[in-house]
Parts: structure tokens; C-alpha cells; sequence
């Protein structure tokens, strides 16, 4: 009896403890900012895309997809391209991508999902990342939400279902042009919302 009845006040310790880190790393990924973006080879050339993009000159011939420094362009265009911008980019596209894992893992998986959250944030490719103009975050966070719309496509039909199937589509190709690994998201497109068992898959009486 006294265990069932601490067994609940125990789970809500832990969830309280995990929030509380949570919004703790939160806070620290976002003072990262304030500070000098991180530069190393890939972060240079993408940059130099980027200006060839926004200036309209040639652009270098690097072999890297544009999907990044497209984004990063439409920023400039809008006024708002600066080290600040870029950064908090990469903690949304960052915490988008934990978002729709959180999502996937459903309620009945609580532990689970909390431990994938704190590994991931508390990775060191993760954390270097973050500082840097680098398609990672973004691949990560568009390619995760295009897995998350595709496993929710299978919960309706009709409209509802098509707008969340064009939706997939759409996000997986930007993934794609964001890095090229987002290839391995089609096979995922196709066995799942779109292939031929799923296409005119009737609603359950």
C-alpha cells in the first residue's frame, strides 16, 4: 500500500528532476548566441555559398548541397542574417528535431524519451554544432519532423491524411537538398504513407 502510493510521487520526482535539466540545458545551448560563430573548413564554404547565393554571383564549386545556405540567404533577405540568427536557427531546428522524436515515443514510453532528449543534448557533436553554420541542425530537425509526419499519416484518412502526406514529401526533399543522407528518408516515404497497401487505405468501421 505505501509503495503504491509513493510509486507515483517517485515518477513525479523524476519528471520534476528532468524538466528542471531540461530548461537548464535549454538555457545554456541559447547563451551560445551571444557568443563568435565556430568556424572550421565545411562551416567556411557553406558561408561562401551563402554570399554567392545573396550577392548573386557564382557560386563555389564544392559539391555541397545548397539547402543550408539557401535558408541561410532567405535570412539575409529578410534582414535578420547575423551570428545570433544563425545560432537560435540551429537550437530551433534542434529542439524541433527532439520534438518529433518526443512525439514518436508516445506517452507510454516516458522514460525512454527522457533519456533520449538528455543524451542527445548533452552529445558533444551536438553541442559543437549548435555554434556553427553547419546544415547538421538543420538536417536533423527537418529530417526527424518529415519521420514524425510520416508515422502520423497512418493515424487518418482522407484529407487529413493527403495534407500530412504532402507534407512528408515536402520536408523530405528538404532535407535532401539540406544534406544528402536524406535520401534514406524515401524508402521510409514510400513503405510507409505512400506505399500502394497505405494509398485508399479505408478508415476503421
Amino acid at each position: 500500500m505505501t509503495h503504491a502510493a509513493t510509486e507515483p510521487q517517485t515518477r513525479n520526482i523524476r519528471a520534476t528532476i528532468f524538466w528542471v535539466a531540461l530548461f537548464g540545458l535549454a538555457a545554456l545551448y541559447l547563451l551560445q548566441t551571444i557568443t563568435p560563430l565556430r568556424l572550421d573548413n565545411d562551416s567556411v564554404a557553406y558561408l561562401d555559398i551563402t554570399v554567392s547565393l545573396v550577392e548573386g554571383t557564382a557560386r563555389p564549386e564544392t559539391g555541397l548541397p545548397l539547402g543550408y545556405p539557401a535558408y541561410a540567404s532567405l535570412l539575409d533577405r529578410f534582414g535578420i542574417a547575423s551570428s545570433i540568427s544563425l545560432v537560435l536557427s540551429n537550437c530551433l531546428f534542434l529542439a524541433t528535431g527532439l520534438a518529433s522524436v518526443w512525439h514518436m515515443l508516445g506517452s507510454r514510453h516516458e522514460a525512454r524519451r527522457r533519456w533520449t532528449v538528455a543524451i542527445a543534448l548533452l552529445a558533444v557533436p551536438v553541442v559543437r554544432s549548435i555554434a556553427m553554420p553547419l546544415p547538421e541542425p538543420m538536417f536533423f530537425g527537418v529530417s526527424l519532423l518529415a519521420l514524425a509526419v510520416m508515422t502520423a499519416a497512418d493515424d487518418f484518412d482522407g484529407a487529413k491524411r493527403l495534407q500530412l502526406l504532402l507534407m512528408a514529401i515536402v520536408l523530405t526533399a528538404i532535407a535532401i537538398t539540406t544534406r544528402l543522407v536524406g535520401f534514406a528518408l524515401v524508402p521510409a516515404l514510400w513503405c510507409g504513407p505512400v506505399s500502394p497497401g497505405h494509398i485508399g487505405k479505408g478508415s476503421p468501421a
